[in-house]
């Protein structure tokens, strides 16, 4: 957007409605924390959040079911969660969906709101040195500043990212008395030593169909670099892959067992992708800055970054375009409108701005009593297209669009709105003729339909008899044989009646030399006489083109054209390899 258009842009929509507001809601959640998911496969749709609780640092989240305008249910979680996701486990009937929470390193499935499963991801190898400085510390050969000291120099070595969780936490401390309590705590035989990385985000792949309610697996991200593919019945991980980030934000698309592509935004700013039998996510382009959200189009991803831009690439990380925004993004929010077939993206900005851009176009926005922190689009209750958002201090607000709404570039008249305000289309009248042949299409359109593929049939099949006889007798200027990479092409210089005719050999290939050609000519012998019916061409090498010349003299008193063939013959064979056809001008008769 322009400055001019910023100024001129109070960000007033009228095509939301304001369907529900609870400033006492007291949550406390993140993009990546809602979902709005039908629980009981009744059409109902509830809006569900991964709440990191009002004392988050003892460690207990809730997981909240908003219906309507009340909250339905509140559960106690075991841990802080980083991500929820709702997926499809199984094939029953009804398609209840389960909710995905992960929490530290493990991904707790919930089914009906109630535990099911829990998925811990797998143990990493710990350093021999590092597991030989605990065994140390366990059986008191070494102090507690020494082992401090000699994990230090670890981490200069290996990084934080190849250490445990223990001695992470460990290098954290500050004080001698701290690292003492620390050792007591920890550092005792029975307490082995593990290595676990932990989740930051998730999403969801269809496994073998698309379509509302088929099997999903769960994508899930670690702080490891780490991306598994899980099974969503036996919870086992179908595939992985690595890369060379901390991922923070997961989008994927397409299907597990035919071909899929995931995009993966990490918080340095990469961007990867994963596709089906990659064992090492590839680098499809890297940010000058952290996205907040990856966006995934049919044919380009759109990321709104943290240094107040919105940018967009090709999947092959060319780039698109790119947006400045006037304030820090804050979340962003996918809206897919089925019904008028759009995709839109919302960002929430820092000055409490809603902003909606379709490409790099600004078509609407609204603001905020406060900066939004989250946001979700989609079904809720019966009521297809809504927008949830949760601001900084807790507050839930609800938005409905209206079914009228139209999404247009501001500032830019819309042309057919204008066409019709000009006056009413002149429509002809329908004839008779019109009319008689409406009724006919009617009481014989099977028969036409059948008569139209038949004739279509008949088409194809004569095109493809003809390639195959052009292909066998070389009436084809472009040689498909690997063997023969040749090209032959001619053109007529001169008014008449003495013509010159230069034919071009080319050779396509980079590395095949070409022996044994030679040129000869079809053509009506009382119009025409060519100086050299013959023409040999012993040796072309790769990758050049030899030009070959004779005379054609029109030698008949009529003003009459013929066409002349140029034809390629190879190692003697009778039978051309390639052949040119020449429109010869009509001659001036001197």
């Amino acid at each position: 957007m322009t400055e001019g258009q910023d100024k001129n842009n109070t960000l007033s929509s009228k095509l939301w409605l304001d369907a529900h507001t609870d400033a006492l809601a007291g949550l406390y959640v993140f993009g990546q924390g809602m979902e709005l998911v039908d629980l009981q496969a009744d059409g109902d749709y509830k809006l569900v959040f991964a709440d990191l609780g009002t004392n988050a640092a003892e460690g207990a989240g809730k997981l909240k079911v908003y219906k309507g305008v009340a909250l339905s249910s509140e559960h106690t979680l075991l841990d802080l969660p980083s991500s929820l996701v709702a997926f499809y486990m199984d094939s029953n009937v009804p398609r209840i969906p389960a909710l995905a929470v992960s929490s530290s390193s493990s991904v707790f499935i919930y089914k009906n709101l109630r535990p099911y499963f829990k998925f811990s991801l797998p143990s990493m190898n710990i350093n021999d040195v590092e597991r030989d400085l605990w065994s140390q510390a366990a059986s008191e050969r070494i102090n507690a500043a020494s082992l401090r000291d000699a994990l230090e120099s670890l981490q200069s070595e290996i990084g934080t990212k190849g250490m445990t969780t223990r001695s992470q936490r460990y290098l954290m401390l500050e004080g001698f008395q701290e690292m003492k309590t620390f050792l007591k705590a920890h550092a005792f035989p029975e307490n082995e030593l593990k290595r676990q990385s932990v989740v930051t985000c998730m999403t969801t792949l269809k496994k073998s169909r698309d379509e509302p309610g088929a099997l999903t697996c769960l994508i899930v991200a670690t702080e490891s670099g780490h991306l598994y593919i899980l099974d969503p019945e036996a919870f086992t991980a179908l595939t992985s892959a690595q890369m060379d980030g901390v991922p923070s934000h997961l989008v994927a698309t397409g299907l597990y067992d035919v071909e899929y592509r995931v995009l993966i935004g990490c918080r340095d700013g990469q961007i990867f992708q994963a596709r089906r039998g990659d064992l090492m996510a590839k680098l499809l382009v890297a940010l000058p800055s952290a996205p907040i959200a990856v966006h995934l189009f049919p044919r380009i991803f759109v990321a709104p970054c943290m240094d107040n831009s919105v940018r967009c690439y090709s999947l092959q990380g060319v780039y698109v375009w790119h947006d400045n925004l006037p304030a820090s993004p804050l979340a962003s929010e996918l809206i897919h409108i089925e019904a008028k077939g759009l995709l839109l993206v919302a960002i929430a900005l820092e000055n409490s701005q809603i902003r909606i851009y379709s490409n790099h176009t600004l078509v609407d926005g609204f603001q905020t009593p406060e900066p939004v922190v989250a946001l979700k689009f989609g079904r809720y209750g019966r009521e297809d297209n809504t927008l949830a958002l949760v601001t900084r201090g807790g507050s839930l607000l609800i938005k409905i669009l209206r079914r009228t709404a139209n999404f247009k570039t501001r500032d830019i008249p819309d042309s057919s709105t204008e066409m019709t305000t000009k006056g009413k289309l002149n429509v002809p009248k329908r004839t008779k003729l019109f009319v008689d042949q409406t009724l006919r299409e009617r009481e014989h359109y099977v028969a036409m339909h059948r008569s139209f593929q038949r004739d279509l049939f008949r088409l194809r099949l004569a095109t493809a008899r003809a390639f195959v006889q052009s292909m066998e007798t070389g009436a084809t200027p472009v040689s498909t044989d690997s063997s023969l990479p040749l090209k032959v092409g001619a053109q007529v210089i001169g008014l008449g009646p003495t013509f010159r005719v230069r034919v071009e050999l080319s050779n396509t290939s980079s590395n095949i030399p070409l022996m044994d050609l030679a040129v000869t000519f079809n053509f009506d012998d009382k119009l025409y006489q060519i100086q050299q019916k013959y023409m040999k061409a012993d040796f072309l090498i790769p990758g050049t083109s030899l030009f070959l010349e004779t005379a054609v003299h029109f030698i008949s008193d009529l003003g009459l054209a013929d066409d002349l063939q140029v034809l390629v013959l190879h190692n003697d064979d009778p039978i051309p390899k390639l052949t040119a056809l020449i429109k010869m001008p009509v001659a001036e008769i001197v």
